[in-house]
Parts: structure tokens; C-alpha cells; sequence
């Protein structure tokens, strides 16, 4: 599965020059694992789709099911965005993208919110898995907006992370974008700290 979330460098405050000789050569790093990724992803591509995984499959159908009897529109959204990722797992990347829209469809008639951020965020990660990079940044991109709107420090900070690892892969074509690597990355690293999110701050180090 495609690295969907990329952070760099360890902390720094100030970003130092020594501190962005790091996030250079861990960018080197990350393009080259990319690479390999999106390898592995395009042969994944080629072959057939994997049996969908009965037990989330039977919770969601449950969830649609109690969605249309009590008819909450928010719940029958989480219900297709259930199967979209049940979808998107078993490699059936149209059926997934139907169902993520028609979640997105329902949850963004109720404004601007994290879970319409998210689901933003759902649509790049599955056009990156598809090596659809410019449709992956615009979806990136419209997560971002939103997530600035609500004021969603978490989203904010995924965005960034996201919208970077799109960058990485759009640099490797086009080397004047690197600027743009470090930019999001240097953001979602920072508010990654900020935020004290274990699990953004582990991928750092591990990095």
C-alpha cells in the first residue's frame, strides 16, 4: 500500500540550515521509496481485484441497512464510506471512488467539516494509488481549504503532509517543484510536534 502520509526531519524550531540539509536528503530518501511504491502499486493494478473482507463488508451493510430505516443521511454516508474503503482495499478503485463521492455528496450539504476534509483527503489517496498525481493535488489541495476554514489543526496538519507526498512524486518530473516538498512537508512536520501526534512524530524518526 502506497505511503500516503509523508513527514520529515526531526525537530526543530527555527529550521535551521543543518536542519534542512536533513529534510533534503530524507526527501532523497522519500522520492526513491516513492518510486518503488508506485512500482509495486502499478503491477498490484494488474491484477485482479481481492476478495472484499466479509466481516466489514456485513458491518457496513448493517450500517446502511439501520440508515435507511431510521432515514439518517449522515449515517448512510458512513456507511458508503465503508464500503468505499472495503473497495479500495480489494484493488476496485472505481467502485471505491463511487462510493467516497456519494458519501462526499451527502456530508457536504451540511457545510464545511473535518469529516468533509477527510473524505477530500480519502479522494487523493486513492488517485495517488492510481498514480493520478495532478487529480491527487487538486483533491489535496480542497481538503486543505477546508480544514483552514474550520480551523482543524489535525487537518490542516494531514493536508500537508498529504499535499507533500504528491509534490514528491510531481518533482520527480518536474525538479522546480522541490521547493514545494519542503514547504508542506516543513509545515506538516512542525505541526506534527505542535500537536503532539505520536503516530506523525514515530514516522518522523523513522524516517
Amino acid at each position: 500500500k502506497l505511503l500516503l502520509h509523508v513527514t520529515l526531519i526531526r525537530k526543530s524550531r527555527d529550521f535551521s540550515h543543518r536542519s534542512m540539509i536533513k529534510l533534503r536528503f530524507r526527501v532523497g530518501r522519500l522520492v526513491f521509496l516513492l518510486m518503488v511504491l508506485i512500482g509495486n502499486e502499478l503491477i498490484a493494478q494488474t491484477a485482479n481485484t481481492l476478495p472484499l473482507q466479509p466481516q466489514k463488508l456485513q458491518y457496513a451493510q448493517e450500517v446502511e441497512k439501520e440508515a435507511l430505516a431510521k432515514k439518517d443521511t449522515l449515517m448512510l454516508a458512513e456507511a458508503y464510506y465503508l464500503y468505499a474503503k472495503i473497495y479500495v482495499t480489494a484493488h476496485d478503485y472505481l467502485k471505491g471512488k463511487n462510493y467516497f463521492i456519494q458519501s462526499l455528496r451527502i456530508i457536504e450539504k451540511k457545510g464545511d467539516s473535518y469529516h468533509l476534509g477527510r473524505l477530500y483527503c480519502r479522494l487523493a489517496d486513492l488517485e495517488i494509488k492510481q498514480t493520478n498525481m495532478t487529480e491527487a493535488l487538486k483533491y489535496g489541495r480542497l481538503a486543505l481549504a477546508i480544514f483552514q476554514r474550520v480551523d482543524s489543526k489535525k487537518g490542516i496538519m494531514e493536508a500537508h503532509q498529504l499535499i507533500g507526498s504528491i509534490y514528491i512524486a510531481l518533482a520527480l518530473q518536474t525538479p522546480s517543484l522541490r521547493d514545494s516538498v519542503l514547504y508542506y512537508c516543513k509545515i506538516g512536520e512542525k505541526m506534527a510536534y505542535q500537536l503532539r501526534d505520536t503516530i506523525s512524530i514515530a514516522n518522523i524518526d523513522n524516517i
